[in-house]
């Protein structure tokens, strides 16, 4: 009985990782590109500490923000409100190392409110993300 019980937890917990990890209506209507893969090992969850590093643009490609060029990866708790709704879903299906190009649509982004003078309101935004850490929430 113990054996199939761990056989049915492992299927289980195997499904619940792909489900998170690979939808084909997400990356479609995300236009998701893959760059580079990741271990597809390590993923991460909500409540979990991660570190991105990142370039933003506009659609038409000029460049407003880039962790690359600050030398050091945005830091930030997934799933709780802490970034744009558009990068708490798509960090939660990257493995370690594994880079990505995503358009953000106004909605998941910034919205009508824009940010600052430097993206316009109503903006899809274009992200290209590798996830370079993961401390997970043991909680």
């Amino acid at each position: 009985m113990k054996k199939y019980f761990l056989l049915i937890l492992i299927i289980i917990s195997s499904t619940k990782c792909i489900e998170t990890t690979y939808d084909p209506e997400f990356e479609k209507k995300f236009k998701v590109v893959h760059i580079k893969d990741g271990d597809k090992k390590n993923y991460p969850h909500k409540g979990d500490k991660v570190q991105v590093h990142y370039k933003g643009t506009l659609l038409n490609g000029k460049k407003f923000d880039s962790s690359y060029d600050r030398g050091s990866p945005l830091p930030f708790t997934l799933g709780v409100g802490q970034v744009i709704k558009c990068w708490d879903m798509s960090v939660m299906r990257l493995s370690i190392g594994e880079k990505i190009s995503v358009v953000c649509p106004s909605e998941l982004a910034y919205g009508s409110r824009g940010a600052g003078n430097v993206i316009p309101p109503n903006s899809d935004l274009v992200f290209e993300m590798e996830l370079i850490n993961i401390v997970h929430n043991d909680l």
